[in-house]
This record gives C-alpha cells, structure tokens and sequence, in this order.
C-alpha cells in the first residue's frame, strides 16, 4: 500500500504557519487504521484503500464482496472522553473542511474506544438543524469546529456503534460476539 509522505506534509505545514503537526497527523492515522479494521472485519469489505493525496473529499474506499464501493470520511477525536463533546471541524484558514468539503457516502468517528458510522448527509442534516456550540481551535486557531454532545449523536436511529480495545473485549458471548464471529468466518470465506 503506498502511502503520503507525511515528512513533507509536516514541513510544509511547520513553515506556512509555525507549528508541528507531526502529533495530530499520526493521530488521523491511527484513526484510519482503527476505521480500516472496521471496515474488514465488522463490515467484511473485501478492500479498503486509502485515498488521501490522490482524491482530497474523502479518506476511505471500501469494495465489498457484493461489489458495492462506499466512500467513507474519517474524523478521529481522542479527547471525547474527557469533554463529552465530539468536534467536527468545518472550516481552517477561511476554507470549507470536514463536513462540509467531504463527498464521502458515510461518515466514521474515531473515538477513545468506540467508531460511529453514519450516513454523511445524516448527520450534516443533524449538525444544520440544530443549534450546537462552535469553537475555534486547532493550530493558531485558525479552525471551527461544531461540538456535537456525545450523548445527542449517539442516540440517534442513524448512528452505528462499534467498540474496540482491550476494554471492550466480552468475557461472555453475547449476542453481539457471536454476531461478529460469524461475520469473521463470512469475511474469511469470500
């Protein structure tokens, strides 16, 4: 798998605008790797690819075994735990970002322990319809972000959730595992 050459992306960056972004950058990454994991093995996407660098409105192409090919945004947000909220960038430097530049068919959220997958244009009608906090931040605050309450975004029929880490891992076999075997077994047959 090739991938984007994060060295250069990082200088750039660190002389356009002064700060090393070095830490968020392998952050993102281990988020695509969490939400590639999904994607083969809950999903059973028979590939997933990244496609940063080449195609810059999404991050993710997954082909399934049916020969469906779903493009997937992801957004990886280590500090929900701590804050409650979930941060969706939409705006850095005077540019559309996020949500609103995103051409993705879905949208995963990388969590502390959890991914939500959800349809993009679902929760874009969410976050437009209802009134949240916006905050700006990142690097020299030249970001908006939306705080979506955890809670709000979780409770609703449109978000799927998916738990990962050693913390979640079922001492008994639930329905919920056994559910994931037998996806396991279907993913490795095909």
């Amino acid at each position: 798998m090739k991938t984007l050459d994060t060295t250069f992306i990082c200088r750039y960056v660190n002389l356009r605008h002064g700060v090393d972004i070095t830490k968020d950058l392998g952050r993102g990454f281990k988020g695509e790797e969490i939400a590639r994991r999904y994607l083969k093995e809950r999903l059973c996407a028979h590939s997933v690819f990244h496609v940063n660098g080449y195609f810059p409105y999404f991050d993710l192409v997954a082909v399934f075994p049916n020969g469906r090919i779903i493009s997937y945004e992801v957004k990886s947000d280590f500090k929900c735990a701590k804050t409650g909220n979930i941060a969706l960038e939409y705006e850095h430097d005077g540019y559309w970002t996020g949500i609103l530049k995103s051409l993705s068919e879905r949208y995963l959220v990388v969590l502390d322990d959890e991914l939500l997958d959800m349809s993009r244009v679902d929760l874009f009608n969410f976050i437009n319809n209802l009134d949240f906090k916006r905050i700006k931040g990142g690097d020299n605050n030249l970001s908006t972000f939306i705080l979506v309450p955890h809670v709000e975004l979780v409770s609703q029929e449109w978000v799927s959730r998916w738990y990962f880490g050693e913390k979640h891992e079922p001492e008994f076999k639930t329905p919920e595992y056994l559910h994931e075997l037998v996806c396991r077994e279907a993913c490795d047959d095909s």
